[in-house]
């Protein structure tokens, strides 16, 4: 029986988190300590910081940027280049478009 989680190294203390084995993660991806990530997609040389949570299918893009504490909800989608400012909430479903900025505590609705 295969374990439920598969570890990763996310800093340069040897801090860990438990990723699911669903997640898809590309390659040169940063993900900062006490991170929480769903069942989602992440592209190529992405960075989420510190006490970020991306929820079950979320997608975020090629290159963007994730400053500490957002929140990425199910089914949304951050677009390639996008930067979220610290603690941005992207609510379910919603879209942050590339190369978008959304300044810190900003929250991003659907529609």
């Amino acid at each position: 029986m295969s374990p439920e989680y598969e570890l990763y190294v996310i800093d340069f203390t040897g801090t860990i988190t438990a990723v699911p084995h669903a997640v898809k993660i590309g390659r040169n991806v940063r993900i900062g300590e006490n991170c929480s990530i769903g069942r989602c997609k992440v592209g190529d040389n992405v960075t989420i910081a510190r006490g970020s949570v991306i929820e079950d299918g979320a997608t975020i893009h090629d290159g963007a940027r994730l400053a500490a504490h957002c929140v990425v909800g199910s089914g949304a989608t951050i677009g390639s280049h996008a930067r979220l400012g610290e603690g941005c909430v992207v609510e379910a479903g919603a879209r942050v478009d590339r190369h978008s900025r959304a300044a810190a505590g900003a929250i991003i609705k659907r529609g």
